[in-house]
């Protein structure tokens, strides 16, 4: 387990591996449950099988919380649910399922959650950035909502990924939580190395 996070509600985890993934997806939501949250999971493939043995790992099953509506799994395919990345079809769910939450009786919604592969391809970084500009926008005018969203460095190159910086309070690699001291700065990758410039302005503190 990570030291505590106190996750904003728009987070970003940059992972290598998909042990990294797991831990901090189970962390994020152990707080939520804690907190009297409900979860969402929207996994890509086999991600829900290393959070099952992660949760065991712990002494507990996930199926306890499955059982009981304090976690749902969504299929990651809801994402191109139109034929495309489609904003507004995700934020109608966010919507929906918090409004179910606290009719329920939770104190709030966390989803986690990572973006497919569209026709087997990585889809275009324009559509992916405009989509978590729309969705920040949203999340941090609705009530008690986190979100931690899940990139892969394997998958995405430097460039990529700290584009999608901006659009994140907070940033989760490397086993580390790190404010995003570049949020909203529209920084590029020209020069900056993002990830260096975290790490260096978190052990200057």
């Amino acid at each position: 387990m990570l030291d505590i996070i106190n996750f904003n509600k728009h987070n970003l985890s940059i992972y290598s591996y998909p042990a990294e993934q797991t831990v901090i997806t189970w962390q994020f939501f152990k707080e939520g449950f804690q907190a009297g949250e409900r979860c969402i999971y929207i996994p890509n493939s086999g991600s829900t099988e290393k959070l099952i043995s992660e949760v065991k790992n712990t002494g507990e099953r996930l199926d306890d919380y499955l059982n009981i509506g304090k976690l749902i799994l969504i299929d990651n395919s809801v994402y191109l649910k139109s034929g495309f990345l489609d904003t507004s079809s995700i934020k109608q769910i966010i919507s929906e399922a918090e409004n179910k939450a606290t009719l329920e009786g939770y104190t709030g919604l966390r989803i986690s959650g990572e973006l497919p592969l569209k026709d087997g391809e990585l889809m275009d970084l324009d559509l992916i950035s405009k989509y978590e500009l729309e969705i920040d926008d949203y999340i941090s005018h609705c009530g008690n909502i986190r979100a931690l969203c899940h990139y892969s460095r394997n998958k995405y190159n430097s460039g990529t990924l700290v584009n999608l910086v901006n659009y994140h309070k907070k940033i989760v690699m490397y086993g580390k939580i790190y404010k995003n001291e570049f949020y909203k700065t529209n920084i590029n990758d020209s020069g900056v190395n993002i990830f260096d410039k975290l790490i260096e302005d978190e052990n200057s503190n």
